[in-house]
């Protein structure tokens, strides 16, 4: 499977090609981005909620990155279509999730400071 990436990229030229032609002349992403990363949840979540309702599109996440194992949040207001998409793209990280991330899932949260005491002490 082939991908284009591009950098940091308005909300508009990501979207909108006659303002992409503008904007990012030299993108091979933006006017047509299907997948947008936000800097943290809130501004993720006030995206998401604009795109289902304004356009009507389907909105899957927000799908966290960067953990020790993988996650999202679903809003409670999600119903079992959106919970099926989450639960899907969750499921397909974790097949590889090591590959992604190194290192990730070796221990259990706060493991580490367990076995630096000894284990005398738990």
């Amino acid at each position: 499977m082939e991908a284009d990436f591009d950098g940091e990229i308005q909300a508009d030229a990501a979207l909108v090609l006659e303002i992409a032609a503008r904007k990012a002349p030299e993108s091979k992403v933006a006017g047509q981005a299907n997948v947008l990363i936000f800097p943290d949840l809130n501004s993720g979540n006030i995206a998401s909620r604009l795109v289902r309702h304004i356009a009507r599109a389907n909105a899957y996440g927000q799908i966290l990155l960067g953990m020790d194992r993988p996650a999202a949040d679903v809003s409670r207001g999600s119903n079992a279509h959106d919970v099926l998409g989450v639960a899907a793209i969750v499921g397909v990280q974790s097949v590889d999730y090591a590959k992604l991330y190194p290192g990730a899932g070796e221990k259990l949260p706060g493991e580490t400071e367990i076995l630096q005491r000894g284990h005398s002490d738990v």
